[in-house]
Formats: structure tokens, C-alpha cells, sequence
């Protein structure tokens, strides 16, 4: 007894339409969920400036000074103090239940020493364990307590007399510093944070959706997307396969991009007109090199196996990194050798230091092809996905002989 394949089939071989059709949940992972998710995560991000942090204050001196204190806090636009409390101890119990992300302690005779010309301690406590939720509070509470510092000195210089205010000003703070972000001036977390987080989930797509795609040909065409034909029809039929998936990838990366900065306005370093177009192809060029690298990828976790659950789960353990070892939020320079060499094997990697270098710097092309040079390495992948297609292509022709000579 002979077995057939599936009647949508042409020689185990389902067109993108039939597919589809054939299995919806691949139109769900393909085309709705990544837009449900680039959604969500903008809707998170939306707001862009981080305002407002709750933070308590521990009074112990209840003097005009230190409400002139808590006030001072209270009025930098990245704090907002929600609670006042005589004892630390509740304020504490807040930060370890996250009601707060910090309590800062003003000592019981903060007014005496200021009087007597001393330097009274105030002490801020937050959790270091939000990296950036600690950063934003502390960079706040050293400015609101540099201001307050220079109001107190300014007013101590003009009581002793023979000075101007200015003069007084210039002895309070005489040097001053003013830090501007280059690319991003207003400090916006939303082109910080889904600059690089969208094409990180983009790569988990990719790859995933690789492995339900060669999975569906695979159940549809009861095993003949591999046996039916010689070897180069098998290469061929999966090729075919991959062809308008690659499309589909590709057309997802331009649509981020250009919602990126045409939707959502977010700026561009580079000028307009030729050269402007020019950085622009070098970016769709990335994003193609990547989208094919990426389904690689997810094709010889399938053909590992030829198992659907097993290739998952290495697709997820190798793309689901992608963003922590991107180098956005944590340097490059300063992780280890072996975060270092598997930041090397994820495709985005490469591609996020070419939209980085584009975007920000408007470098030249051969700055580009140096940052997709590593993806060379990925010829290797290539060739052990074709070797994988034929060792499984024979294993399956095989056991079908076997179970044909048993029936």
C-alpha cells in the first residue's frame, strides 16, 4: 500500500495561499500577532518621558528647611513624593513592596547644622535592582538637592554683604555643567527602548515563524514535502517555501521603519534628498540580509529533528536573548567573552549596529558592510541546513520503504 499526498498538493508542495487557508494559526503568528505585539509595546513606551516616580521622604527634622527640602524634590518633573512618614521603618517596607522606588531620610537636626555651617548627611535609598528606575531616581535627587544646595548658598553669601546676586550665584556655583544627548535630546525612552526592542521581537518572529511554516508543509503533505522527487526538487519545493515568507519578513521591516520615523516623526541625523536615500537602501539592504539569515536559521532548527516542539524550543533559546545582547542597554565593551560570541551568532545583533550607525551617524557604507561582515559566518549554516534537508530527506524515504514493505 502506497500512500498519497495531501489532495492541495503539487508533489508534497503547498502554495503560501493553500497554506494559509489550510492552517489559520499561521496567519495568526504571521500576520496579526506581530502587530498586536509592536502595539502593545508602543502603547507601554507611548508616554516616552518617565515622570512622576513615586518616592517617600523620611522627616526627621520637621523644620521650614526640610519642607523647603521636600518640596525642592517634589518639584523635579521625575519625582513625585507620595508619602511622608516620622519612622523609616514603613518607608522601607513601601520600597520592598514597590509602592516607592526610593525614601530618602532627613536627619533629625538638619536645621541646626545648617546654622552652625555644617554638612547635614541626607540619605537616599532605592533599589538598584531597576537599573533604570535607580539611575532616573538618583540623576533626580542629586539635581534637586544641587539646586537646593545653590539657593542656601547664594542666600548665605548675600547675608555677609559686599556681594551682588550674581556674584553671589557665581561663589555658589561657579562651574556648571550641562549634559545634551546627542540623539536623542528630550531623553525619549520610546526611541531608546522600541528602536531596539521591535526588531528583536521582529528576529523571534522570523525564526519561529520558519518552523510553523516548514512544520504545516510538512503535516499537510503527509511527509511527501521531503520524499516525493529527487533531492534537488526537495531543495527546490523549500525554497519555494521560503521565498514569499522572506518577502513577507522583508515587508515587515520596511513597515516598522517607516512607522518608526514617518509615523511616530522620531528623527532623523541624516540629510534629505540623495544622500537621504541612500542610507535609507543601506538600512532595507540590512534588514533583507537579516530576514534571510534569520530564516536560516529557523530552517535548520527544523530539519535538526523534523520536530515542531523541539525546533521551538531552540528558536526561542536562540532569539529570545536578542535584546539583551544587543549593546543598547548594556555595553558591548563590557560584557564577557561568551555573551560576547553569542551576541555574534544572532543576526539582529548585526543588524541593530548598521540601524544605529545609519540612523544617529549617517555613516558611510563601508562602515555598514563592516557591521554585516560577521554574517558571513552564516554560509556555514547554509550548507549544514543542506546537508540536514538530504540526511532527512533520505531517513524519511527510507522509513517510508520500510512500513510500504511491511503493509
Amino acid at each position: 500500500m502506497k500512500y498519497s499526498a495531501h489532495p492541495y498538493t503539487s508533489h508534497g508542495f503547498l502554495p503560501a495561499a493553500t497554506l494559509l487557508r489550510r492552517d489559520r494559526w499561521l496567519v495568526v503568528v504571521l500576520f496579526v500577532l506581530p502587530v498586536v505585539l509592536v502595539v502593545m509595546l508602543w502603547s507601554i513606551f507611548a508616554q516616552g518621558i518617565v515622570r512622576d516616580l513615586p518616592i517617600a521622604v523620611v522627616d526627621l527634622s520637621n523644620s521650614s528647611l526640610s519642607r523647603q527640602l521636600i518640596r525642592q524634590y517634589d518639584a523635579s518633573p521625575t519625582l513625585a513624593v507620595t508619602r511622608e512618614y516620622g519612622n523609616a521603618q514603613p518607608a522601607k517596607q513601601d520600597l520592598i513592596d514597590s509602592e516607592v522606588y526610593a525614601y530618602l531620610v532627613i536627619p533629625r537636626d538638619l536645621d541646626k547644622q545648617m546654622r552652625l555651617g555644617l554638612s547635614p548627611q541626607l540619605t537616599l535609598f532605592y533599589n538598584g535592582q531597576y537599573l533604570l528606575m535607580g539611575r532616573l531616581v538618583s540623576s533626580a535627587a542629586m539635581q534637586a538637592q544641587g539646586t537646593l544646595n545653590a539657593q542656601i548658598s547664594v542666600l548665605q553669601a548675600m547675608g555677609h554683604g559686599h556681594v551682588t546676586p550674581a556674584g553671589a550665584f557665581g561663589q555658589a556655583m561657579p562651574m556648571q555643567s550641562q549634559v545634551t544627548a546627542l540623539f536623542n535630546l528630550n531623553s525619549n525612552y520610546t526611541i531608546f527602548l522600541l528602536g531596539a526592542i521591535v526588531p528583536a521581537l521582529w528576529q523571534v518572529v522570523m525564526v519561529a515563524g520558519t518552523v510553523l511554516v516548514l512544520t504545516a508543509q510538512m503535516r499537510l503533505s503527509n511527509g511527501s514535502y521531503l520524499t516525493a522527487g529527487s533531492s534537488a526538487q526537495c531543495f527546490c519545493r523549500i525554497g519555494r517555501s521560503l521565498l514569499w515568507l522572506w518577502a513577507l519578513y522583508c515587508a515587515q521591516g520596511l513597515l516598522f521603519l517607516t512607522w518608526f520615523f514617518y509615523g511616530l516623526d522620531w528623527p532623523l541625523h541624516w540629510q534629505a534628498g540623495l544622500g537621504g536615500l541612500n542610507h535609507w537602501l543601506i538600512l532595507i539592504f540590512a534588514q533583507v540580509v537579516t530576514a534571510l539569515v534569520s530564516i536560516v536559521m529557523g530552517a535548520l532548527f527544523y530539519f535538526l529533528t523534523l520536530d515542531a516542539a523541539r525546533a521551538m524550543s531552540f528558536a526561542g533559546a536562540f532569539s529570545a536573548p536578542s535584546f539583551a545582547f544587543m549593546g543598547i542597554t548594556f555595553p558591548v565593551t563590557n560584557m564577557g567573552h561568551f555573551a560576547i560570541w553569542w551576541r555574534d551568532l544572532l543576526p539582529i545583533t548585526h543588524y541593530i549596529d548598521v540601524q544605529v550607525s545609519q540612523i544617529n551617524y549617517a555613516a558611510p557604507l563601508m562602515t555598514a558592510l563592516n557591521h554585516m561582515k560577521p554574517m558571513l559566518g552564516y554560509i556555514i549554516a547554509v550548507i549544514a541546513l543542506l546537508l540536514l534537508v538530504d540526511f532527512q530527506r533520505q531517513q524519511q524515504a527510507k522509513h517510508a520503504g520500510q512500513v510500504e514493505g511491511v503493509l
